[in-house]
Parts: C-alpha cells; sequence; structure tokens
C-alpha cells in the first residue's frame, strides 16, 4: 500500500503470499494517481518517500533517487534496533488496520509457534453480577458459572467484584494449573500477589 502523508491510501495492490515488498514499490510508484495539491498542476510522484527495511534494499533507494524523490528508505544493511520512521509510517499500519474491519493495527510480534498457538485458546468468562442469558444474547458469551479449579494456564481478573476480592490471590490462583498466571486489571489484589497488573 502506498499512502499520502496522512494515510490516505493512492495505491493498493495484493499480491500472493511471500512476495518481497520491495519487489512491489516500482509498480506502486508507477500507479500513483495523480494528487492535487493546494495549487499548481497534480503531483504525479511524491517529495519523498518512508519505508521500513523491507524496502530499502540499494536498488530500491537508487530507484528513488533516479526519479527525483528524496529517499527515507530505512537502509537494509542497517543493524541497529528501529528505523526511527515509526513517527511517520505509523499512518500506513492504521490504513491497513482500517482494510482490516478497524481491528487492531497489526504488529510483527507472531514471531514463535507460541505466539500463533495463542490464538487457539480457550477462554471461559466468569461474572457472578451477569446474567447469563443476557450474556449470551448481546455478546454471544457463554457464561461459566462456576470455574474448575486447576484448569487454568491464566487467570485475568478484569473487574474489580467484591467475590473476587474475597476469594484473594491464594483463592484465585487455586483456579490455575500449578505454573499458571495471575493478572490483575483492576487493581483488586496487592501488586506483589500478581504476576502482571497495569
Amino acid at each position: 500500500m502506498l499512502t499520502e502523508a496522512d494515510g490516505v491510501p493512492l495505491v493498493v495492490q495484493t499480491t500472493p503470499a511471500n512476495v518481497n515488498d520491495e519487489t512491489r514499490l516500482p509498480a506502486m510508484l508507477e500507479a500513483m494517481p495523480p494528487v492535487q495539491g493546494p495549487r499548481g498542476r497534480p503531483r504525479r510522484k511524491p517529495g519523498s518517500i518512508f519505508g521500513d527495511r523491507a524496502y530499502g534494499t540499494a536498488a530500491m533507494v537508487a530507484l528513488v533517487a533516479m526519479l527525483g524523490i528524496f529517499s527515507f528508505l530505512a537502509p537494509r544493511c542497517d543493524d541497529t534496533h528501529g528505523s526511527g520512521l515509526g513517527l511517520f509510517r505509523y499512518v500506513v499500519e492504521r490504513a491497513l488496520a482500517g482494510f482490516s474491519q478497524f481491528r487492531r493495527i497489526g504488529m510483527c510480534y507472531e514471531r514463535t509457534g507460541q505466539h500463533f498457538q495463542a490464538f487457539h485458546v480457550q477462554v471461559d468468562v466468569h461474572d457472578p453480577w451477569v446474567n447469563a442469558a443476557e450474556a449470551k444474547h448481546e455478546y454471544g458469551i457463554d457464561l461459566v458459572a462456576k470455574p474448575a479449579p486447576g484448569s487454568y494456564d491464566a487467570i485475568v481478573v478484569a473487574v474489580a467484584h467484591r467475590e473476587f476480592a474475597a476469594l484473594g490471590a491464594k483463592g484465585l490462583r487455586a483456579l490455575g494449573k500449578p505454573d499458571a498466571v495471575l493478572y490483575d486489571v483492576k487493581y483488586v489484589l496487592p501488586k506483589a500477589d500478581v504476576d502482571g497488573r497495569l
């Protein structure tokens, strides 16, 4: 995807899987439509271009320079952490998120098998204050009336109900397996008794 500085898509091209990003840059630049500015003739090429290291090959940097475009492509040979272009390039990720039904902005966290496996976990929801029929009707969630002790890899305290506070960390951890993680979103439990909190 090629966007203007505010993230408005100018060129969107879909490719097969495993196509190197930089191979599409010449075609996207060629397909860029004329963009009318506040005055003068419409621009048929950008004044500068930003891109991550997937585009920063020597050939692509030379190409954009030959086209008279100032290159902010992150050099692929540079091994420093972070290109610093996220301050400008995030608008592309935001536009891509819009095409994905406005879900979260895509992040490159899923790098191991464990990360992908996390998308296949079973989640149980227990809330003693919520009507089970309403939860099913409104959100499509089947509430668990009574969580089975020793069944969970992680327990997330997402609401500050007195029932959960009364259980305490020991009672909540009893719902999990021996190495289960206890995460407290609402500061119900003392910080020293949980594995993580906001």
